[in-house]
């Protein structure tokens, strides 16, 4: 599988017809529908246009293509990530400034367990303050 499905994905998203988008970035429409359709594929050039017209990071088009392993994103970050992709630059912005701000509050942040090491130097160390070996578990 090639990269055309997600260039036509993402200038479905953006609402644009292959001529606009062909003009935006300076190739013909035929263009377009032959790198859609895995005929042919745009230079470099063409893609570092086609990634800031369709505001895409090259990772989202290149997906399907590169075997990464990586965890898969739940329904839930799916559907975030839909409602996301409608939006233009300026809602992508509010809506980064939302997720920062509530990423860095505890109250709406998942505990992450500390690293092993870690919570191992604390069980040594409540052991050796209190004399009594524990079964701890430390979220930090």
């Amino acid at each position: 599988m090639g990269i055309g499905k997600r260039l036509r994905e993402a200038r479905q998203s953006r609402n644009l017809k292959q001529d606009e988008l062909a003009k935006l970035i300076g190739v013909t429409a035929s263009a377009i529908a032959n790198y859609e359709n895995d005929i042919s594929h745009p230079k470099e050039v063409v893609l570092y246009k086609l990634f800031e017209v369709l505001e895409v990071e090259p990772n989202f088009i290149f997906q399907d293509v590169v075997s990464i392993k990586k965890e898969a994103p739940s329904p839930t970050e799916e559907k975030l990530l839909q409602k996301v992709r409608k939006l233009n630059a300026t809602g992508r912005k509010k809506a980064d400034e939302y997720i920062t701000d509530l990423s860095e509050n505890p109250k709406y942040t998942e505990p992450r367990p500390l690293p092993d090491e870690v919570s191992k130097d604390i069980a040594r160390e409540l052991e050796n303050i209190t004399g009594k070996k524990r079964k701890t578990t430390i979220l930090k």
